[in-house]
């Protein structure tokens, strides 16, 4: 009797584990590629722009994206000294809530799909040692403004 791919698989059970692994991580790249495109959509201003000082979002705001990329270590081999991240993060921290979502959707605008993290998830994953406490702050803030 001739053997087939599938009587290798029955009678291998390290083919069984390689096909289970294979498995969770297919399921696991369609549920993160189908969440993608919500993570990046554009989150409305909480008070209709009223809040933010004319010319702000055009000028100041795109500096503050700039700033804020090149201060985080978006990927791992990207080590940066807390000192900037705490910096800025002050900074976004003393925004209004119009202006950190103008500044928010910006990064993820021009960052998010380049980098592929939200501002959320690269808040969130930078090393601060014990000055987290503005980096805790600012997450939460972006996070009650339906950023994810």
């Amino acid at each position: 009797m001739k053997k087939n791919a599938f009587d290798f698989v029955k009678s291998n059970p390290i083919a069984w584990i390689a096909l289970f692994f294979a498995g969770v991580f297919g399921i696991y790249y369609l549920g993160r590629k189908s969440n993608a495109a919500q993570q990046y959509d554009v989150r409305d201003l909480p008070n209709a722009g009223s809040t933010i000082p004319a010319g702000w979002a055009t000028t100041e705001a795109s500096a503050l994206v700039d700033d804020m990329r090149s201060s985080l270590s978006v990927f791992w081999y990207d080590v940066k000294w807390t000192g900037p991240k705490l910096e800025i993060m002050i900074k976004w921290n003393a925004l209004n809530d119009d202006q950190i979502t103008v500044a928010a959707n910006l990064y993820n605008d021009r960052y998010g799909k380049v980098d592929g993290v939200t501002i959320v998830e690269a808040v969130e994953k930078q090393s601060m040692g014990l000055s987290d406490g503005e980096q805790k702050k600012l997450a939460k803030r972006l996070r009650a403004l339906n950023f994810r």
